[in-house]
Parts: C-alpha cells; sequence; structure tokens
C-alpha cells in the first residue's frame, strides 16, 4: 500500500531518473571527455539508487485480505507489483549497461547506443508510472 506521500515520492523519483537520463543522453556522440563520462557514471549511480527506493516503496503487493483500506491509500496488488519490479529491473540493467561503457575514448557507437538505452529508460518510467497509478486497488470511496 502506498500513502498519497509515498505516491508522490515516487512520482518525484521517476521524474528524476527521466531528467538524469535526459543529461546522460545530452553527453556529446564524438569525443566526449573523461569528465563528462565519470559524471556520466555518478549519474548511473543516482538512478539506481532511485530505482531502489521506488522498488522498496511499491514492494511486492502483498496486502492481507481482511486488511482494511483506509481511505486515500493505494494498494498495489501482487501481478502489478511483479510487473512493476520487472520494469524497475530492467531499467538498473540499462543503466549498469551504461556505466560499464569506457570513460577514456568512448566511440561514437557506444555513445550512440548510450542515447538509445537513455530513451528506453525515459520509456520505462512512464511504464512503471502507468502502473503504480493505475485506478485499481485504491482506499477511496
Amino acid at each position: 500500500m502506498l500513502n498519497p506521500h509515498q505516491m508522490q515520492e515516487v512520482q518525484q523519483r521517476l521524474n528524476e531518473v527521466v531528467a538524469l537520463a535526459g543529461e546522460i543522453e545530452r553527453v556529446p556522440n564524438v569525443g566526449p571527455d573523461v569528465w563528462s563520462m565519470k559524471k556520466m557514471d555518478q549519474q548511473c549511480a543516482a538512478i539506481l539508487e532511485r530505482c531502489r527506493r521506488i522498488s522498496a516503496l511499491v514492494g511486492t503487493g502483498d496486502v492481507l485480505q481482511s486488511t482494511n483500506i483506509a481511505p486515500g491509500l493505494k494498494i498495489i496488488d501482487p501481478e502489478r507489483a511483479q510487473a512493476i519490479q520487472l520494469l524497475l529491473q530492467h531499467l538498473a540493467e540499462l543503466t549498469v549497461e551504461i556505466a560499464k561503457v569506457d570513460n577514456f575514448g568512448a566511440d561514437y557507437w557506444s555513445m550512440k547506443g548510450i542515447d538509445a538505452k537513455c530513451q528506453q529508460i525515459s520509456q520505462l518510467c512512464k511504464q512503471v508510472f502507468q502502473l503504480v497509478t493505475a485506478r485499481y486497488g485504491t482506499g477511496d470511496a
């Protein structure tokens, strides 16, 4: 279950991931300098941290059947929670692939691959957001 504050935090973290992916994507594809690549590594670490936090907030979706759901609480059923966790795992894998690109002399095609992965990350964030905010399972009457 997520309360409104946690829902807001999930949305904020997803927005931060999209912003970080956008910053990574803006690194020049031709001749990126070492400092830009090191900053990219830091941004990747920040994305992974945000993914871990979202994953912890979403959890497994397990709620006892007899649990009374207070108004304003959002239930994420186990199937949706599993789908979200898989999307977050894929997002983290893409981020790790980006971080593995050599900081010294990354070639044009490696950088184009990073751009594509950043676009995938943004799309995955949209999918996670849609699953988290779906109407099913709210405690609202």
